[in-house]
């Protein structure tokens, strides 16, 4: 765990956040770019302004962002159910591991 999350749990570098997730680097660059070009912010995805030698998020905001974004889309085909069922369990733990170091 980086001194940095050490400090203040609720921003995790990337590394982190992928490890908490499950999820590919590609993945995550992908939602980023899907987002930035619907007009979104990578803010309101909990991505912070870079201050470090690597990219820095807040968990609670990724944490509603991709619950709200990504585990609850229509589904239309069954490797989309896989995923979401994935981003499901994986909000879940990070919930869970949040709950117990008192973080959310």
């Amino acid at each position: 765990m980086s001194n940095i999350s050490k400090i203040n749990k609720t921003w995790i570098t990337q590394s982190e956040l992928l490890y908490d997730y499950s999820i590919a680097r590609t993945r995550l660059f992908q939602w980023q770019r899907e987002w930035v070009d619907q007009g979104g912010d990578l803010r309101d995805m909990g991505k912070l302004p870079r201050m470090a030698r690597e990219n820095l998020w807040d968990k609670k905001i990724f944490n509603k962002w991709v619950y709200e974004h990504r585990a609850c889309l229509p589904i239309k085909y069954d490797y989309e159910k896989t995923e979401q069922d994935k981003i499901k369990k994986a909000v879940a733990v990070v919930n869970l591991n949040n709950q117990i170091e008192g973080v959310i």
